[in-house]
């Protein structure tokens, strides 16, 4: 794995997160961009760099949100993106990896279990009594749909930097000749 150019594609993909996701928000949703980075790397990539990588994603996901409403859980997406990709990178055998579909289909659970993973600690943390607990799992159940709904498209983008990122498609590869 090509680790300076992982650091350079997480900081464009961090860089977006924060800038440009919160435009795309439908009814407060944003899709989690980052996810999508460590979900390509995990149906391409070698296992412990690939859990490595997943791990720095979510790591600074919660440093880019330990400002906000949810201060204390540094390191929950950290290992939720590690649970998650780990989960990806096994269900990668069954697929071919470079179909849109499977992105979206590895995206998509990938997404619900660090969403679900979130709401089960956003409902354990709640306040006693009445409160949004439901909305913690429907806002859980459309952020990884929403985010699956992006993965195509960026994954397209970085399978065509197959030079830059090392992962070369499988259909350009030159034949030998004998």
């Amino acid at each position: 794995m090509r680790w300076l150019t992982f650091a350079i594609l997480a900081a464009i993909m961090l860089v977006l997160q924060t800038a440009a996701a919160p435009h795309l928000a439908l009814a407060g949703i944003q899709p989690d961009w980052m996810f999508i980075l460590a979900t390509f790397y995990a149906l391409l990539g070698p296992w412990p760099d690939v859990g490595i990588a997943a791990w720095t994603l979510g790591l600074l996901v919660d440093l880019q949100t330990a400002g906000g409403t949810d201060r204390g859980q540094v390191g929950l997406l950290a290992f939720a993106y590690g649970g998650a990709v780990w989960l990806v990178h096994l269900f990668r055998e069954l697929v071919f990896r470079e179909h849109w579909l499977a992105h979206l289909v590895a995206t998509l659970i990938g997404a619900l279990l660090v969403q679900s993973v979130v709401a089960v600690y956003r409902t354990v943390t709640a306040p006693p009594g009445p409160g949004p607990a439901t909305g913690y799992w429907s806002f859980a159940l459309w952020t990884a749909l929403y985010t699956a709904f992006w993965s195509p498209y960026f994954h397209f983008v970085l399978i065509r930097l197959g030079r830059a990122t090392g992962f070369r498609p499988v259909g350009s590869r030159r034949r030998q000749s004998a």
